[in-house]
């Protein structure tokens, strides 16, 4: 996926479950990775959106629950700093 010149590998798990086993919930989880590191924004948020509205990820009767930026820690070291941040909605 494209945006602004950016590419992103998309990563979807439509049946994403509790790993400890403590509960049977289920929900759909989703990572755009961008291919380059991104220093500044602005970030449209709502081309992310349409990406997963064109392809039934999601439809008019779901509700955006979560969103989340930084990084998705399974090993490692390394630091994140974010500065300046905020979130206009129109």
């Amino acid at each position: 996926m494209s945006v602004n010149g950016a590419t992103y590998d998309v990563y979807l798990e439509e049946h994403q479950r509790d790993a400890s086993g403590e509960n049977a919930n289920t929900w759909t989880y989703v990572a755009f990775v961008a291919r380059k590191r991104s220093l500044r924004g602005p970030l449209d948020i709502s081309a992310f959106i349409d990406y997963l509205l064109r392809r039934g990820t999601l439809n008019s009767t779901h509700y955006l629950t979560s969103l989340e930026f930084g990084n998705e820690v399974c090993h490692g070291v390394g630091v994140t700093e974010m500065q300046n941040f905020a979130i206009n909605i129109q």
